[in-house]
């Protein structure tokens, strides 16, 4: 079977097969295109009406009409016949002598012209494509092919970046696990990931806590996991273990008396401009603010207002 080309005279359009319906002409093109160097095409007859869809009925009537002769035939051989039914397949009966007749070849001049004929012609479509598509494309579409661009722009300058902010969450994260599918996740959280530093922050609070550091940290996710659930806004149980067996509490109050007076201070603040204070709630907050401890804190603003502070943690 034929691997290369088939050469198709091109006086065929003169001729009387050309003349034939174009379920005739699909036929022998693919003759053409199934036959060997000497004209032979191996192939059956329903796998040709398959071939050039069509029926096997429809088919075999064509190739009747092929090997029928052909008085007005250019080529006498044959009495115009163009194919012969053979055993296993089919020969082109002229197949031979139309590869036999050789194309003259173009001279270096000629070969150059054309090449130039092929440039110029491809710049001009270029060009009356182009100008196409500028008097054409909406303000819509040119809005939108600006923000492809500059998103893809992006892209290409945060590529960089993100590989970095990756690399801090991976050094920092416990469990390393599953690296490759954790740096997918990454990607595929890009829009919903609060900032780096929020991400480890979050990451070094949840690692202090019971239930990663238990059981020597069995039961830390997979960081895809936790990259994909959202995790970084989990609340962290801060309680833990009680050394006399009494099940979780919570770990000791380390703030100074300081920040208890500059917190209660900071709600009291709140809790005046909530209910609309009266009075010179500047002036107050001002006094509250040099008091050392919360009592002191409480015990004036509670005298000065008769109000329970809003948020009170005591």
């Amino acid at each position: 079977m034929s691997k290369g080309w088939t050469k198709l005279d091109s006086a065929i359009t003169e001729s009387t097969l050309w003349m034939k319906d174009h379920a005739t002409l699909r036929v022998w093109i693919a003759l053409l295109a199934k036959c060997d160097a000497g004209g032979y095409a191996r192939v059956a007859s329903p796998a040709m009406a398959h071939i050039c869809m069509m029926d096997l009925a429809e088919f075999e009537a064509i190739m009747d009409d092929l090997c029928a002769p052909d008085p007005y035939s250019r080529c006498s051989d044959n009495e115009g016949r163009r194919v012969q039914v053979v055993e296993g397949g089919y020969v082109v009966l002229s197949y031979e002598r139309y590869r036999e007749m050789k194309t003259r070849a173009l001279t270096p001049a000629e070969r150059k012209q054309r090449q130039r004929q092929r440039e110029t012609a491809g710049n001009l479509v270029t060009q009356s494509h182009a100008g196409h598509e500028s008097h054409n494309v909406t303000p819509e579409e040119k809005q939108r092919r600006s923000r492809g661009e500059a998103e893809e722009t992006e892209q290409k300058t945060c590529a960089p970046k993100s590989a970095e902010e990756f690399d801090s969450f991976w050094s920092l994260y416990p469990k390393k696990r599953g690296k490759r599918d954790a740096q997918k996740a990454w990607k595929q959280t890009a829009k919903d990931r609060p900032s780096p530093e929020v991400l480890l922050s979050a990451v070094r609070a949840q690692a202090k806590s019971h239930q990663w550091s238990r059981d020597g940290g069995q039961f830390i996710p997979h960081p895809a996991t936790w990259l994909r659930a959202g995790s970084w806004d989990d609340e962290v149980d801060e309680r833990t273990p009680d050394t006399q067996g009494r099940g979780l509490v919570q770990p000791p109050d380390e703030r100074t008396e300081a920040d208890k007076a500059a917190r209660f201070v900071s709600l009291a603040k709140t809790t005046l401009e909530t209910n609309n204070y009266d009075g010179d709630a500047e002036a107050l907050i001002a006094e509250l603010s040099k008091l050392e401890t919360r009592d002191q804190v409480h015990q004036r603003f509670t005298a000065a207002t008769g109000m329970t502070v809003t948020g009170d943690p005591a």
